[in-house]
């Protein structure tokens, strides 16, 4: 797997770095009574450098694609900078669940949720000059009780309507595209993308 330079990264078309990340801390949701369990997950850093190498690859492939339509695509050499990562968190409830919630016969009842689809969540992280703020819909999934999707929540209760509630921590990254012709050496800012990806999340059993 590739490294990110947090910095300057200067790459032919068919190469980008990457970078390693530090874990930050979160202020916790203020909470009612009505959260009778959770569980909390954080994402492996090679889940999340390898879906934000394939953003990248994905959002450069489109700038290399309009520059050789003009000129030959090797005529340039493109570096990215970024900035660091902020991080937004939003909650509610995923698709999928019963209005009322659900009551299990027995203990060991569980929900399922996968993070893609769902109710989505809009959210804004300003960051510093060079970099621009970032506006980004966040997905809260979908939810299905006791079918198997992608996580799973157990729950003992079984005297209470529930309904699964998740929070959402997506860790968000702006960088700028700068290109320099190979001919002059003349260096230009190109273009200003971000990418961002889900960091953590906490499954959440609330009574309703």
């Amino acid at each position: 797997m590739r490294d990110y330079d947090e910095k300057n990264s200067k790459y032919d078309v068919n190469r980008i770095y990457g970078f390693m990340l530090s874990v930050p801390v979160f202020a916790a949701e203020a909470d009612d009574n009505s959260t009778i369990e959770s569980s909390t997950y954080i994402i492996d850093d090679a889940v999340r450098n390898a879906d934000i190498q394939r953003q990248v690859d994905e959002q450069l492939a489109t700038l290399i694609a309009a520059d050789s339509k003009l000129r030959g695509e090797y005529d340039w050499v493109y570096s990215n900078k970024f900035a660091k990562p902020k991080y937004v968190t939003k909650g509610g409830y995923p698709s999928g669940q019963l209005p009322g919630g659900v009551k299990f016969s027995k203990p060991g009842g569980a929900f399922s949720w996968s993070p893609e689809g769902g109710p989505v969540v809009s959210a804004s992280v300003g960051f510093s000059a060079p970099y621009k703020a970032v506006t980004l819909g966040v997905n809260l999934g979908v939810s299905k009780a006791n079918e198997s999707l992608k996580y799973v929540q157990h729950v003992s209760n079984y005297t209470d309507h529930v309904k699964l509630y998740v929070n959402k921590t997506m860790e968000v990254k702006p960088y700028i595209t700068y290109r320099t012709d190979r001919r002059t050496g003349k260096t230009e800012e190109y273009y200003h993308g971000s990418v961002n990806t889900m960091y953590s999340f906490e499954l959440k059993v609330k009574k309703v």
